[in-house]
């Protein structure tokens, strides 16, 4: 998981880094579910395998907040033909977390 808004480095991804992907991978389906290339891998991941299939989602549906990935060495893990519909609400729980821990670290300051 990582964010577009964190103040924690540890999680924190540039938005335009997430953009372009989104665009031309996310605009017609909530989940992206396959191989990337090299260029893509390296925006999106730190320490991404060098080959493999990958799961790459935005949290947050009106506005995005970060994104969810998971990588597998093993090309063939993911396949666009799965089923997502875990994944999906996994990142719906995350977006209302990621709201709820904002919040209680704005009260808290």
């Amino acid at each position: 998981m990582r964010l577009f808004d964190s103040l924690d480095e540890d999680i924190f991804m540039p938005r335009q880094d997430f953009d372009e992907f989104r665009r031309s991978h996310l605009a017609s389906r909530p989940v992206y579910l396959g191989r990337l290339r090299k260029l893509e891998r390296e925006r999106l991941f730190e320490q991404a395998p060098p080959l493999g299939s990958f799961l790459v989602m935005q949290i947050g549906q009106e506005r995005p907040i970060g994104m969810l990935a998971f990588a597998s060495a093993d090309g063939g893990h993911f396949q666009p033909d799965m089923d997502t519909l875990f994944v999906e609400q996994l990142a719906t729980l995350l977006a209302r977390l990621t709201h709820h821990w904002e919040y209680t670290r704005e009260v808290m300051e």
